[in-house]
C-alpha cells in the first residue's frame, strides 16, 4: 500500500480514499471491523452503509493486490445497485475507543505512547462482557473462516469457490468448485472477509443459512444446514490473535493451559542439552488448577498431548484449548531438575484462580548469567540478609549449590523450588582464583519492596496524585549509549499496566551527557544513576492496581543488551542492575479529578 501499482491507482480514482492511522477517535459503531487485523479496508457509502470489507488473516495471509483491485471494481456495481434503493443503517450513538477505555474501563488498558491499539477495542468488549456476567467461552470463536462452512475461496477472486471440503455443510448443500457466491444470509458477498463478517454476526446454533450463487450463467439458491457449535474450529486458526489472557480477570477467557511463560532462547536450550529448535516453554505465571496438577514455576514444558512441534507459545495454548473443549486430560512433558517427567493436567476441570504462593526462600542476592554460557555469578547482595552476613560478595563466581554443579539459572531455580525459608543452603564460589564455600539459612528477604507494598495503603480518594520514580543504578563498567532524537529522550521507557488510574503528563527524564556528533544526530551517554518519574492520578481507589515495567539497552565493552525490570503495588519487584521502583504521594492536586 505504500507504493501501490497503477492498477490500484486507477481503481481508487472512483473512490474517496481515507487512510486511518489512529483509532482513538474513530466511531466504532459506524466503522466496525475485526480489530485484530494488521490491515482492514472498508468500502462504504457516505450514509454509513458498508458495502464490502477486505482484509482478514489466517496463518497464511488471504490478501493480494489483485484481489483488492477486483473488489474495488465489484464495489462500483454494489454502489450502483444500492443507489437505486438506498437503506441507510439506523443511527447509533458514537462509540470512541479512547473514551471507552478511559471512562468505562478505568485504566484497565493503557495507551502506548498515546496510541490506543486497534485490538484494545475487542479487549474492552471482553472486559465489559465479563463485568456484566455475559461472557461465555464460546465467544472465543470470532470471525469464523469460510472453511467452517466447507468453503475454500480463491485468493484473487474471493467470492469464487476454489474447493469444497468433504463432509462439510457446503458439500451437503450441493456447492461445487467454480461456483460464485453472491449472497450469504441475504447480504452481498465480495470477499472472504465479507463471509467472515456475516458468520461472525450469525448465531452459533443449529439452523439454516441461506445463500445465492452463480453457476454456468444461472442463479442457484439454497441454504447451509448448520450443526450445533458450527463456529468451533481449530484453535490454531486463532493463535495469532492478541490476547490479554493472564491478568487476574482475563484468565476466564481460557485459550490456554492455566500458565504462561516464554520460549527459551536457542543458546539456553543447547545448554540444557536440547536441540536449538526444540519447543521449550519456561513456566512463569501459574494458576491454581495447573499448580495442583503438578506443574511448577520454573518447569520447562517440552510437549503436550503427544505433540512437541509447536512453533510458538500461542500455538501451544491453542492446542491445549482444543483438548480442553473435548473434555480431555493432557499429558505434558516437563523438564525439571535436569530430568524429564510426565504430568497429567485435567484441562476440562481446571480451577483458573490465582495461586496463593507460600513464602519463598530468598537467596539474598541477584544471580547474573555470564555471557556465552560461562556460568553464574553473584550480583547485587541485599543488605542485612543471610548471604551478606555469610560473606558473599558481588562478583563471586558460583561453582556449585548444595553440592550440585550449576551453570544455568534454570538449574539453580530448580534447587530453590524445593527450598523454604529456614532451610540450609551451601554455595561453592571462586573469588580471585580461590575456592570458597559458604553456608547460610535461607530467609524471606524483601529486597527494598516496602515502599512499593505500602502504596495501596496510601490511596484513599479519587483524584489523588502519586509519583512513580524508577531509579536504575548502573555498575561502573556499564552505561546507556544511544542516538538522542528530539521527542524520544532517554533510550529507556516505562510501560504502565493495571487499572484504577490514569497517567498525568509525560515521563520526566534525566539530561544525558553528549559525547559526540554523528551527522545531524548527537550521540548521548548515561552513566551512574538514571532516574525517570511519571505522575499518576488515581481514578478508582477500590480498583487501583499498577505494574511498572522499565526497558533499556545497557552497554559495556562487549556490546549492548536489553534488560527489563518490574515493580508493582502488590509488593512484587524484580531487581536488575540495582533497579528500584517506588512511589511517592503527592497530596497537592492542581487539577480537578478526571481533568485533562
Amino acid at each position: 500500500m505504500v507504493r501501490p501499482p497503477q492498477e490500484f491507482k486507477a481503481a481508487a480514482s472512483d473512490y474517496v480514499c481515507v487512510r486511518v492511522t489512529n483509532i482513538n477517535r474513530v466511531d466504532l459503531n459506524r466503522f466496525a471491523f475485526d480489530h485484530d487485523l494488521t490491515l482492514a479496508l472498508v468500502l462504504a457509502n457516505a450514509d454509513g452503509t458498508v458495502y464490502h470489507r477486505y482484509g482478514g488473516r489466517t496463518t497464511i495471509s488471504p490478501m493480494s493486490m489483485g484481489g483488492l483491485v477486483a473488489l474495488m471494481k465489484e464495489g462500483l456495481v454494489t454502489h450502483r445497485d444500492y443507489s437505486a434503493a438506498p437503506a441507510p443503517p439506523p443511527a447509533r450513538p458514537p462509540l470512541f475507543l479512547q473514551e471507552l477505555v478511559e471512562n468505562r474501563l478505568r485504566g484497565t488498558i493503557q495507551p502506548v505512547f498515546g496510541c490506543y491499539h486497534c485490538h484494545y477495542a475487542r479487549e474492552a468488549g471482553q472486559y465489559l462482557a465479563l463485568e456484566a456476567g455475559e461472557w461465555t467461552p464460546d465467544q472465543f470463536w470470532i470471525y469464523p473462516l469460510p472453511e467452517r462452512l466447507g468453503l475454500v475461496m480463491n485468493q484473487d477472486r474471493q467470492n469464487h469457490v476454489e474447493k469444497v471440503l468433504a463432509g462439510s455443510p457446503a458439500t451437503a448443500a450441493g456447492i461445487r468448485s467454480g461456483d460464485v457466491l453472491e449472497r450469504l444470509g441475504g447480504r452481498r458477498v465480495g470477499t472472504k472477509y465479507d463471509i467472515q463478517w456475516i458468520l461472525h454476526e450469525h448465531e452459533d446454533a443449529p439452523g439454516a443459512l441461506a445463500f445465492t450463487l452463480r453457476r454456468d450463467g444461472g442463479t442457484v439458491e439454497g441454504a447451509f444446514d448448520l450443526p450445533a457449535e458450527w463456529k468451533v474450529g481449530d484453535p490454531a486458526d486463532y493463535a495469532w490473535r492478541v490476547r490479554n489472557v493472564y491478568t487476574q480477570h482475563m484468565t476466564k477467557f481460557l485459550p490456554a493451559p492455566g500458565f504462561t511463560g516464554e520460549m527459551l532462547p536457542p543458546a539456553r536450550r543447547e545448554a540444557l542439552g536440547l536441540p536449538a529448535d526444540r519447543f521449550a516453554l519456561r513456566v512463569e505465571k501459574l494458576n491454581l488448577g495447573t499448580h495442583l496438577a503438578g506443574i511448577r514455576e520454573g518447569d520447562v514444558i517440552l510437549g503436550a498431548g503427544g505433540r512437541s512441534g509447536f512453533a510458538t507459545v500461542r500455538d501451544f495454548h491453542a492446542w491445549c484449548e482444543r483438548l480442553r473443549r473435548d473434555g480431555r486430560d493432557i499429558r505434558m512433558t516437563v523438564l525439571r531438575h535436569g530430568g524429564e517427567m510426565a504430568v497429567m493436567v485435567p484441562l476440562a476441570s481446571l480451577n483458573y484462580s490465582k495461586v496463593e504462593k507460600a513464602p519463598q526462600a530468598d537467596l539474598g542476592f541477584i544471580v547474573q548469567q555470564l555471557p556465552g554460557g560461562a556460568g553464574l555469578r553473584v550480583g547485587n547482595v541485599t543488605d542485612g540478609c543471610s548471604a551478606e552476613k555469610a560473606g558473599l560478595l558481588i562478583g563471586d563466581r558460583i561453582a556449585a549449590v548444595d553440592g550440585s554443579s550449576v551453570t544455568e539459572g534454570e538449574a539453580l531455580a530448580g534447587i530453590l523450588n524445593d527450598k523454604a525459608p529456614g532451610d540450609l543452603l551451601t554455595i561453592d564460589v571462586t573469588r580471585n582464583g580461590k575456592a570458597l564455600q559458604f553456608g547460610f539459612i535461607l530467609s524471606g528477604c524483601e529486597r527494598s519492596r516496602t515502599e512499593v507494598a505500602r502504596l495501596s495503603d496510601t490511596v484513599r480518594e479519587p483524584g489523588q496524585r502519586l509519583t512513580c520514580r524508577v531509579r536504575i543504578k548502573l555498575p561502573e563498567d556499564k552505561h546507556i549509549y544511544s542516538v538522542h532524537r528530539e521527542g524520544f529522550g532517554v533510550p529507556t521507557y516505562l510501560e504502565f499496566r493495571g487499572r484504577g488510574y490514569r497517567l498525568v503528563g509525560p515521563v520526566e527524564e534525566p539530561v544525558p551527557r553528549k559525547v559526540e556528533e554523528s551527522g545531524l544526530e548527537p550521540m548521548w551517554i548515561h552513566e551512574g544513576v538514571v532516574e525517570l518519574t511519571q505522575a499518576i492520578e488515581v481514578t478508582d481507589p477500590a480498583l487501583f492496581q499498577l505494574l511498572v515495567q522499565v526497558y533499556a539497552q545497557v552497554c559495556d565493552e562487549q556490546g549492548c543488551h536489553e534488560f527489563r525490570a518490574v515493580a508493582g503495588n502488590d509488593g512484587s519487584e524484580k531487581d536488575f542492575f540495582e533497579f528500584r521502583g517506588h512511589f511517592d504521594r503527592q497530596p497537592e492536586v492542581t487539577e480537578t479529578p478526571g481533568g485533562r
